[in-house]
């Protein structure tokens, strides 16, 4: 880790996955899309479809 990237402060989801999960998951559902992290979003949704996909026979 480069001096750089230790002073960088840590995004929400970075810092605590679980109050940024319940964060998300009420932004969703007030309808206020625009304020959601839709790139983590995005990637942590394709994750869980993609360990669906590997326990399926």
């Amino acid at each position: 880790m480069n001096r750089i990237d230790r002073l960088r402060a840590l995004t929400p989801y970075e810092a605590d996955f679980v109050q940024w999960c319940a964060e998300q998951g009420s932004l969703l559902r007030e309808g206020r899309l625009s304020e959601l992290d839709r790139e983590n979003l995005a990637e942590e949704i394709e994750s869980l479809g993609r360990r669906g996909q590997a326990g399926d026979p």
